[in-house]
């Protein structure tokens, strides 16, 4: 069973496991190891017809991963109006 409540979130991984079935999606969980997707995986692996994907949605960003945002170029103040062609 996944925990509700967390200390600290940026420390555990969330991994997202999809059941399709003929392009219907029939399940969608989120998992906290690999070792739990491994056994969604698994168990859905032997209904046949049915495919799996797996996605690591662990990323996330930090105040201090956010880049600081570059100037705009603007065009030279000094040369003067754009005169159509």
């Amino acid at each position: 069973m996944t925990e509700m409540w967390r200390t600290a979130p940026e420390d555990v991984r969330t991994i997202e496991v999809r059941v399709y079935q003929d392009g219907r999606l029939l399940l969608r969980q989120l998992c906290e190891s690999d070792e739990e997707a491994n056994s969604v995986v698994d168990h859905w692996s032997e209904v046949e017809g049915v495919t799996c994907e797996v996605d690591d949605l662990a990323f996330r960003h930090r105040q201090t991963d956010i880049l600081e945002p570059t100037p705009a170029d603007f065009p030279d103040e000094d040369a003067g109006p754009a005169v159509p062609r």
